[in-house]
């Protein structure tokens, strides 16, 4: 970007050394044209990425606060991988755009563990007879180190899937580090929200007598897809070999697909250009 500018420069002075006659024409094809529309499409799809999970969260959790406290997770894990990317001296680009947009439902995963099992825990808790409850301080705690175990091993399994990006050498590393920083960074200071926020903001807006008293049971979608399950469940453990030998053809079938697709170290890009046009007076570039 900087560079395509400083040559733009360069060539409006040049402009007025030359005869009335003869215009230079810089938008032709601009390299910073094809850089804007890449980074533009990935910050879309990392919007519209963000919209479904917010869809997702509110159908399944059912609550507008437990969406809400999960949702925090991805504004500050996403704000620590941009602090993190500018004091390595890496800058915004598709790259770590990307990384960002694959990390952006994984970002909620921690929390969302966290909070659905407070929430569980907290309307249990509510059942009891009113001698019996605890605090809801220790409900909350105990429910939140009940599952740190398991969402501290699944996020650090995640990021150490990631790790061998880092040694890659030459213009494969160069291209894929910045999309790996990113997306470790963000997945990290989720954990680290998940771990210390997430409990905090549950204590804050899920302990409510009455909100506790008006969302004793299940929402109907989840009640749904739990009788659903269910019944695949004990379909799947009566149908024990039909389960494992369909599952094992699938793979193999999956393995010979995979080892007859056509390999590249870079897709197609379309992002507005078309092919450069020659004729007798020059070469054009028709643009969309």
């Amino acid at each position: 970007m900087e560079l395509t500018n400083l040559v733009e420069a360069n060539l409006n002075g040049l402009q007025k050394t030359l005869p009335p006659d003869v215009v230079l024409d810089t938008k032709i094809f601009r390299q910073a044209d094809f850089i804007e529309t890449s980074v533009n499409n990935v910050q879309n799809a990392l919007i519209e990425g963000g919209i479904f999970v917010v869809i997702i969260l509110f159908l399944f959790l059912g609550s507008f606060r437990t969406t809400i406290i999960s949702l925090t997770a991805i504004p500050l894990s996403l704000l620590g991988a941009i602090l993190v990317l500018k004091a390595l001296g890496l800058n915004i680009n598709t790259m770590s755009l990307g990384g960002m947009a694959i990390a952006i439902g994984s970002l909620v995963d921690d929390a969302i563990i966290d909070v659905e099992n407070v929430y569980k825990r907290l309307r249990q808790n509510q059942q009891k007879l009113l001698k019996e409850r605890e605090s809801s301080f220790t409900v909350v705690f105990e429910a939140s180190k009940e599952i740190r175990a398991s969402i501290l091993n699944a996020t650090l399994i995640i990021i150490v899937a990631f790790l061998p990006l880092f040694f890659l050498s030459g213009m494969e590393g160069r291209m894929l580090q910045p999309l790996g920083i990113s997306f470790i960074v963000s997945l990290f200071v989720s954990l680290i929200v998940a771990m210390t926020l997430t409990p905090l903001l549950t204590k804050l807006m899920l302990t409510d007598e009455k909100y506790l008293a008006k969302n004793k049971k299940e929402k109907w979608l989840v009640r749904k897809l739990t009788a659903w399950y269910e019944k695949s469940l004990t379909w799947a453990l009566k149908h024990k070999k039909s389960v494992i030998f369909s599952s094992l053809g699938l793979f193999a079938l999956s393995v010979v697909l995979f080892s007859s697709m056509g390999r590249s170290f870079l897709p197609e890009f379309n992002e507005g250009s078309d092919p450069i046009c020659c004729n007798k007076t020059g070469c054009i570039i028709r643009r969309k």
